[in-house]
């Protein structure tokens, strides 16, 4: 879900970049929700803004987006997105998220934007198979020579009744693709040991 608390990191990398939503080509992964506003999804919003082209990637293929497996190497659109969005999609693809994180690095183009948002170690054990460390995006960037835009914690309050009495905690991340160098090694993305669930 593309909380409101966070949807501004998108404007981050975009500003940073010296663009706009008009015209540029955007991934997003999962069938993202923003029940927060009247467009009720990211593909209604993201194309409201002005982008080219929009996909969004999702097993469960709702509100158009394509059933595309993540934790499998995705040879399509290879360079391809000016932006790719990670709202709270990765940390589900169990047994696969280093392949989701090459797929986020390959769908990427150089000099593109990759934002990321997801939660903390240590909290809400029932969302996921996987939480990040505080400094996963940054060690994730420096294993990869991507510019860091941005790298701050968020703390998002319940948002549900069934929720335990506590707040989230995001790890969230604006990052540049410097280069079309090919991503890290699987056992250097092990080796981080910057993933709560990842063995």
């Amino acid at each position: 879900m593309i909380l409101q608390q966070i949807v501004d990191l998108m404007e981050i990398g975009l500003d940073s970049a010296g663009i706009t939503f008009t015209g540029i080509k955007v991934c997003e992964l999962g069938d993202q929700r923003m029940k927060w506003n009247k467009f009720l999804t990211g593909k209604n919003w993201i194309i409201e803004q002005g982008a080219k082209e929009h996909i969004s990637i999702d097993l469960n293929g709702k509100h158009g987006a394509l059933k595309v497996d993540l934790s499998k190497p995705v040879d399509k659109w290879i360079g391809y997105f000016d932006m790719v969005t990670n709202y709270g999609t990765a940390e589900h693809v169990e047994d696969g998220i280093y392949e989701c994180y090459a797929n986020i690095h390959n769908f990427t183009k150089t000099k593109g934007i990759m934002v990321h948002a997801g939660p903390m170690a240590g909290g809400c054990p029932w969302h996921s198979p996987y939480h990040y460390e505080p400094d996963f995006f940054k060690k994730l960037a420096e294993a990869n020579g991507y510019t860091v835009i941005y790298a701050d914690n968020r703390i998002i309050p319940p948002r549900r009744r069934n929720m335990q009495p506590v707040d989230t905690t995001l790890v969230c991340a604006v990052l540049i693709k410097e280069s079309d160098k090919p991503f890290m090694k699987k056992e250097e993305f092990v080796a981080m040991k910057a993933i709560e669930g990842l063995k």
